[in-house]
């Protein structure tokens, strides 16, 4: 009986989509109940236009959307873990701080309202968890090559192991963002500020790239900060 029902219901769902005669992603969710931010975790959402919306704090972890147009799009705080965005148009998106990392079941945005950046990477870089994370991200990683991120906001994003092979960031806001290992063969960094990002162990950048990240603002080796000990309190 339950299946029955259910079966009655996926047609209804059905008949409903095909009298929108729409192909508009959020008018389709709507119809069918489905959350826009929380249930296409591993969709195949592929080239669709989800432009201009919020979905700040969505879990897209896994999902596909590999040339999907997200131009001005609020993605801040959203969990991309796993997300395929290659040869998207992120123009003008807001990834604010997505993919956070806890430490302890704290945010590591709280560590940095009372912790200098120096003292913030010794303590990342030395925590256990952060390490145990770094394993996880590596297999879980945040694919982009080819995306468009011209403008894009994308402050204190963590996207370590990222691929952005061929990616434009240029213009883009990459300040305090967390590019550790991530692989930038062809990547544009024209006129993005990139104050306090951290570039550790990242590939394909020439050296004269590195240099001018460098003289912006951007991390590529601890040993070019003092960072002091910490003293217990």
């Amino acid at each position: 009986m339950n299946g029955s029902k259910s079966f009655e219901e996926f047609q209804e769902i059905v008949k409903k989509v095909v009298a929108l005669k729409s192909d508009d992603f959020f008018e389709i969710a709507k119809v069918t109940g489905l959350d826009p931010k929380s249930d296409f975790v591993g969709a195949d959402l592929s080239g669709v236009d989800i432009s201009h919306h919020d979905l700040s704090g969505a879990n897209f972890s896994g999902t596909d959307l590999r040339d999907a147009n997200l131009r001005g799009t609020n993605l801040s705080e959203a969990n991309l873990r796993g997300i395929d965005l290659s040869g998207a148009d992120l123009s003008g998106a807001s990834l604010f701080h997505v993919n956070p990392l806890k430490i302890g079941g704290m945010d590591i945005s709280d560590f940095r309202k009372s912790v200098t950046l120096p003292d913030l990477l010794k303590i990342v870089l030395e925590h256990e968890a952060f390490a145990n994370d770094m394993e996880i991200q590596s297999k879980q990683s945040f694919r982009a090559i080819g995306a468009n991120f011209v403008e894009a906001d994308l402050k204190q994003a963590r996207l370590p192991f990222a691929y952005f092979s061929n990616a434009d960031m240029s213009k883009a806001d990459l300040r305090g963002a967390n590019l550790n290992q991530a692989t930038l063969h062809g990547a544009k960094f024209d006129g993005a500020q990139v104050s306090e990002a951290i570039f550790l162990g990242s590939k394909g950048l020439s050296q004269s790239d590195i240099e001018d990240l460098k003289s912006r603002g951007a991390i590529f080796d601890l040993a070019d900060i003092n960072v002091p000990a910490l003293v217990p309190s």
